[in-house]
């Protein structure tokens, strides 16, 4: 006697649902598969379908994780564009002017307690 499974909707973000279209495009067949899927009469048949889906699914993750980056790359751009600003404007108004190059982190803080007129002497 054949064994009847519900039909489930594919959902790409689905692991199981991965796991099974992985199956069937190792052996061309989904008679092992636990998961059986609605066919969406949009595409011509379930392989199709799910893998027409989980193509998409693929390139808007990797589409989320280069905007993801950019914008990561374009805040660390931006804070580093505020700390020169404000660095310049310390020394600016130190009458130290824009030619003064800081080359670190730490030196950036001396330079700026200097201008402020407090102890610089702190760990290096």
């Amino acid at each position: 006697m054949l064994k009847r499974t519900d039909t489930v909707v594919f959902d790409p973000a689905n692991v199981e649902h991965r796991r099974a279209v992985r199956g069937f495009m190792r052996r061309n067949a989904w008679v092992d598969s636990p998961l059986r899927f609605k066919h969406d009469p949009v595409y011509g048949n379930v392989a199709n379908q799910v893998q027409v889906k989980l193509l998409q699914w693929y390139l808007d993750q990797e589409e989320a994780k280069e905007k993801k980056a950019s914008d990561r790359k374009a805040s660390k751009e931006k804070t580093r564009s505020d700390n020169v600003k404000f660095i310049h404007s310390i020394g600016h108004n130190a009458g130290i002017g824009k030619s003064a190059v800081i080359k670190s982190f730490d030196e950036s803080k001396r330079l700026a307690f200097d201008m402020m007129g407090i102890s610089s002497e702190f760990p290096k």
